[in-house]
């Protein structure tokens, strides 16, 4: 097993027993599903989900798909993307926010790091007395590529 799939497996096994101390049974095909959506670079839809879960296991469905999406996106352990095509699911990595640039016009998709949302999280708490939770946080726009007037490269689509 290469690191990325020590990795991948090591966040399964983490959020396995996370899910078990909240009370949910493990099952084998939420665990296939934890382990398609960890080992994804990018994002996948419920579709490209079940159909991967789908050939490695013949029994799973896309209503087994669905509802687990739902329990872990209720459980913030993947978040739902909205990049303008249908949602796309990721991991969450536990003690790690992510919030994401979208562009509407390629479809790039960049991570944000904290620091950038830090002064809008002060300002809703000081101006509104409300404490933002971000999570799995998108920002639509257009991407420097796109606003140069560039065509979409290849390269924009993988991620960074």
């Amino acid at each position: 097993m290469d690191i990325a799939g020590q990795v991948t497996q090591t966040q399964v096994a983490a959020i396995n027993r996370l899910l078990s101390e909240r009370g949910h049974r493990l099952t084998a095909s939420r665990t296939l599903i934890l382990e398609i959506i960890a080992a994804a670079q990018a994002g996948l839809c419920a579709e490209e989900i079940y159909a991967q879960a789908r050939a490695a296991d013949g029994r799973v469905n896309l209503s087994t798909v669905y509802r687990n999406l739902e329990m872990l996106l209720h459980e913030r352990l993947v978040s739902a993307l909205d990049i303008g095509g249908g949602i796309r699911y990721r991991l969450l990595l536990p003690g790690k926010q992510q919030h994401y640039l979208v562009c509407n016009y390629c479809g790039r998709v960049r991570e944000v790091d904290l620091m950038y949302l830090a002064p809008l999280r002060e300002k809703l708490l000081i101006g509104y007395n409300f404490e933002p939770e971000f999570s799995g946080f998108t920002i639509h726009g257009r991407c420097d590529h796109c606003r140069s007037g560039g065509l979409p490269r290849q390269e924009d689509f993988e991620q960074e």
